[in-house]
């Protein structure tokens, strides 16, 4: 693929945004399990999975 080619580049950022979401609904869908199980189980996931997502972007500099 070229990077050049503005196609693969819409491609990639399309790709990219699927699987942005998919990984979202994953997180919502399990917070949603962890909240009916206990409500501090939400929260401590919550803040894990921000922690993660602060440390991958800024990995990503």
């Amino acid at each position: 693929m070229n990077p050049q080619d503005p196609y693969a580049r819409e491609a990639r950022l399309r790709r990219d945004l699927i699987a942005l979401l998919l990984i979202a609904a994953g997180i919502a869908g399990t917070l949603t399990v962890a909240y009916q199980v206990s409500p501090l189980l939400f929260w401590l996931g919550l803040s894990a999975s921000a922690f993660i997502g602060g440390v991958l972007l800024g990995r990503g500099k």
